[in-house]
C-alpha cells in the first residue's frame, strides 16, 4: 500500500520537463537583457566620458595654437581663413590637435540616439560647447562654400550639434540649393527628423538646373528612405535624365524607399 501511495505522488517526467524548459527559457531571457542593458550602459558611458572631455579654448592647442584663435578665424578671418577654420573645427570636435582628412568613426545608430537622449536632457560635450557657436555663425556666412561646410560638420557632429537646429532649420530657405540640401542631411542625422525636409528636397530636384545638386538631392531622398515615399514621382521623372549620375542616385533612393527600410547613414 505505501508503494502504491508513493507511486501516486510522483510527479510525473512530463512536469519535469516543462520546470526545466521554463527555467531555460527565463534564463536565456534574462541573458538578452543582461546583455542589452550592459551594452547599452557601455555606450552611454563612453559618450559620458567623450563629453567630458576638457577644451578651454585658451589652453587647448590646434596646430600650436590655442583654439580660440581658431574660433576668432572663424568668425572674422578672410574667406580662406573662415572656410580653413570651419575645416578645422571639425578636427577640435573629434579630438585631434591638427588637420586631418579622414573623418573619425560614424557612430552606429543606437549610440546616436543615446547621444540625442543625453544631449535633450542637458548633457554637453566641452568640445561641442566650443566649436558650435562659430559653427552657426557660419550658417549665416556670405560664401556659400562654407555655410555648406558648415552644415556639413554639424551634421558630422550628430546630437552633439543639437543646439544648432534652429539655425538649420533657417538654412533650408537658403538660396543656394547646395546649403538646403546639406541642412536637410545635417537635420535628419541629428535628430532623426524628416517633417518638411522631403519638400525641400523634391523642390531641387525637380527646379535646379545644376546635374550635380539634382544627383545629391536624389541622394538625400535615399538616406531618408520610407519617410520620402512622397518624392517617387520626382524620382521616377528623374530616371529619365541624361545624367548617368543622377539617374543612378534616383535608382538607388527608389530602392531605399520600396524596401520600406530606414537605410543606414553615409
Amino acid at each position: 500500500m505505501r508503494r502504491a501511495m508513493q507511486s501516486k505522488r510522483r510527479i510525473p517526467e512530463a512536469v519535469w520537463w516543462l520546470v526545466a524548459a521554463a527555467f531555460f527559457t527565463s534564463f536565456v531571457l534574462w541573458s538578452f537583457a543582461y546583455y542589452e542593458d550592459t551594452d547599452a550602459r557601455r555606450i552611454r558611458n563612453r559618450i559620458l566620458e567623450e563629453f567630458a572631455v576638457p577644451c578651454d579654448p585658451e589652453t587647448t592647442l590646434f596646430e600650436g595654437k590655442p583654439v580660440a584663435e581658431l574660433v576668432e578665424q572663424a568668425r572674422s578671418g578672410s574667406e580662406a581663413e573662415r572656410r580653413s577654420a570651419v575645416c578645422r573645427l571639425r578636427c577640435v570636435y573629434e579630438g585631434h590637435d591638427r588637420l586631418v582628412s579622414t573623418r573619425s568613426r560614424r557612430l552606429g545608430e543606437e549610440a546616436r540616439r543615446w547621444m540625442l537622449w543625453l544631449v535633450e536632457r542637458g548633457y554637453v560635450s566641452q568640445r561641442a560647447a566650443v566649436v558650435l557657436p562659430p559653427l552657426i555663425l557660419a550658417l549665416k556666412d556670405r560664401s556659400a562654400e562654407i555655410r555648406v561646410l558648415a552644415a556639413v560638420t554639424l551634421r558630422d557632429m550628430g546630437a552633439a550639434a543639437l543646439p544648432g537646429r534652429g539655425a538649420l532649420r533657417e538654412s533650408l530657405n537658403d538660396n543656394d540649393a547646395r546649403v538646403r540640401l546639406a541642412a536637410v542631411d545635417a537635420l535628419h542625422h541629428i535628430r532623426f527628423e524628416t517633417e518638411g525636409l522631403v519638400e525641400v528636397v523634391v523642390d531641387v530636384l525637380e527646379h535646379e538646373p545644376d546635374p550635380a545638386s539634382r544627383a545629391w538631392a536624389a541622394n538625400t531622398l535615399a538616406s531618408l528612405g520610407r519617410a520620402a515615399q512622397a518624392a517617387v514621382p520626382a524620382l521616377e521623372a528623374a530616371l529619365q535624365g541624361g545624367d548617368s549620375a543622377l539617374v543612378a542616385s534616383a535608382e538607388k533612393a527608389l530602392a531605399w524607399i520600396h524596401s520600406g527600410e530606414a537605410p543606414r547613414h553615409r
